[in-house]
């Protein structure tokens, strides 16, 4: 296991080197720069500005000059909000995405692998509306779920609040629409996975014992089940702890996707490739976090 762990990190290392040049080389790739959407500057103090940001010099010697940063942990300057770094912004609106992500993820697992196995172990109505509501949960984008709820919760019986990010209640309404899309695809996966099992000549070997069905269902059938969950569980977790673009921008949520948002319009270069790294680097984290947790659950993967 140990060694496990450690050869995922090392390989994290190239992982993350790739994902930053492949960002640096097409933002800088794209027509325009992160100056020329303001008012046209004079050209004195536009060359001012780009020799203290460096963006005068050549593009090899500026992606040397990041990679030394980078190697710091210094993920260099903001273009847009002076005064400020990367490192700043993704302190303040990191937690906030996570704390969202968290809260659609508890959501999503609990509701779909729950309704998913009951749907698979019971049958009949529960297992007719989970393939509804899954198929619905699939279909309808999130910023179509979030202004239908802000619509009925909202505006029609005023229950929760539609915006910002102040209390436990303005979270109810994100979290939601975060995660209901992830629940359905979880619940339609973790049906099929439980159904599959079901079929297995151990269950039914251990139902020719006598074993009872209880055990059988969380000691036998329940953790064999939940290998196929856990890997989609990895990516899915760390799209849902950055939390959402539109559902953030929806929401007015001063999380990183609405700062990404901005980055992108705005070509604020260090910032982009800061919040692409921090969702790089949390996808490497969640799929090692997946490796671990399937070597313990199925045993046949240590051995391997």
């Amino acid at each position: 296991m140990v060694s496990l762990v450690v050869r995922r990190l090392l390989w994290s290392v190239p992982v993350l080197l790739v994902v930053a040049t492949l960002t640096f080389g097409v933002m800088h790739a794209v027509p325009g720069g992160p100056f020329d959407k303001e008012k046209k500057l004079p050209p004195r103090i536009k060359a001012n500005v780009e020799a203290k940001y460096h963006l005068d010099e050549p593009l090899w010697r500026q992606y040397l000059l990041y990679l030394g940063g980078l190697s710091r942990g210094d993920l260099g300057p903001s273009y847009k909000y002076l005064g400020r770094t990367v490192n700043d912004v993704i302190a303040e609106t990191l937690p906030v995405s996570a704390e969202l992500g968290a809260l659609a993820f508890l959501f999503a697992a609990g509701l779909g692998i729950g309704f998913g196995f009951l749907a698979a172990v019971k049958g009949g109505a529960i297992d007719r509306t989970n393939i509804l509501l899954a198929t619905i949960g699939i279909s309808v984008p999130s910023f179509v779920l979030g202004a239908l709820l802000v619509l009925v919760f909202s505006h029609l019986f005023h229950l929760l609040p539609p915006a910002l990010w102040e209390d436990p209640r303005h979270a109810i309404l994100p979290a939601l629409s975060l995660g209901l899309a992830p629940a359905a695809y979880i619940a339609r996966l973790t049906r099929s996975a439980v159904l599959e099992v079901l079929g297995r000549e151990y269950i039914r070997t251990a139902r020719a014992k006598g074993i009872s069905e209880g055990v059988i269902l969380w000691r036998h059938l329940l953790p064999n089940a939940l290998t196929p969950v856990v890997t989609i569980l990895g990516p899915l977790t760390a799209g849902l702890l950055t939390g959402s673009l539109v559902v953030e921008y929806i929401f007015s949520i001063p999380g990183m996707g609405k700062f990404y948002i901005t980055a992108a319009t705005n070509r604020d270069y260090p910032l982009i490739i800061g919040v692409t790294l921090v969702y790089a680097i949390l996808i490497v984290a969640a799929n090692l976090a997946v490796d671990v947790i399937n070597a313990y659950l199925d045993p046949r993967i240590r051995l391997e």
